[in-house]
């Protein structure tokens, strides 16, 4: 298993090496941010500067590819404009799913409201249940399945968000958040369907993703 701790305290370095003053913000998501990862799981780097150019980002792979574990490592990367720029309901997991580990978000991007968690809650149940549904009619389910379960974690989040107006970090607030019809859909999230036959899974799945887009319509 990789260790996320060096990792991340070579990468900061490196970042900051580089570009220097212009680094506005370092952090991690994902698996590894939340204390979930396993054999094999991405780094999902994020690194903000003050501007982001081109030139930046050929600069940014030649770090990248000179940092172990090169395959695993994905993540984000922008400006402070574009960031500021970006649709509120994509920004909503960025930000609550990050660990900070230089400067801050909430510095660059304002708090979220419930509505805002509701339109989240919404562009992630519609991609969600075109997805399954793709899936079920076009591709293999065992394959997207764990995909698609891991989506709809980061749904079931966002609805808690919308109910409550407290993000539920934590699979104690999860479960406090959800109602009794989505425990099922929440235990296969977190599992990411081990144990579950693909194609009814992702049935409700679906199921699910068109509860929450007749609800916020």
């Amino acid at each position: 298993m990789i260790d996320i701790q060096r990792w991340m305290e070579q990468y900061c370095r490196d970042v900051r090496k580089m570009f220097g003053a212009r680094v506005r913000f370092v952090g991690l998501q994902g698996s590894f941010a939340r204390g979930q990862a396993r054999e094999g799981s991405d780094i999902d780097a994020v690194l903000i500067l003050d501007v982001f150019t081109m030139e930046d980002l050929c600069a940014y792979r030649r770090l990248l590819d000179a940092m172990p574990h090169r395959a695993q490592t994905c993540g984000f990367v922008c400006g402070v404009e574009e960031l500021q720029g970006w649709s509120r309901a994509d920004l909503f997991q960025l930000y609550y799913d990050t660990r900070a580990w230089y400067g801050s978000l909430e510095e660059m991007i304002p708090l979220f409201t419930r509505e805002e968690a509701r339109e989240a809650a919404r562009m992630g149940a519609g991609n969600l249940y075109h997805g399954c549904c793709h899936s079920m009619l076009h591709g293999v389910p065992e394959k997207s399945f764990p995909s698609m379960c891991k989506a709809a974690y980061f749904v079931l989040q966002a609805v808690c968000f919308a109910r409550t107006g407290t993000y539920p970090g934590s699979q104690e607030e999860m479960r406090a958040g959800c109602r009794p019809e989505e425990l099922e859909i929440l235990a296969m999230a977190e599992s990411r369907g081990n144990g579950a036959e693909a194609a009814s899974g992702m049935m409700k799945l679906a199921g699910f993703a068109g509860s929450v887009l007749r609800q916020e319509a």
